[in-house]
């Protein structure tokens, strides 16, 4: 249970940090849905 408990909490931050990264791109371009298409997501 706290495995899952701990994966999920990093899971959160792994998004939260893709999520900045994308406004930061979005902030960039001046554009929120080009960023939003651009492939973030992967590793």
């Amino acid at each position: 249970m706290d495995k899952f408990l701990f994966s999920g909490i990093h899971t959160r931050k792994r998004i939260m940090k893709y999520m900045s990264y994308r406004d930061r791109i979005c902030n960039l371009l001046s554009s929120c849905p080009a960023g939003k298409d651009l492939p973030l997501w992967k590793d």
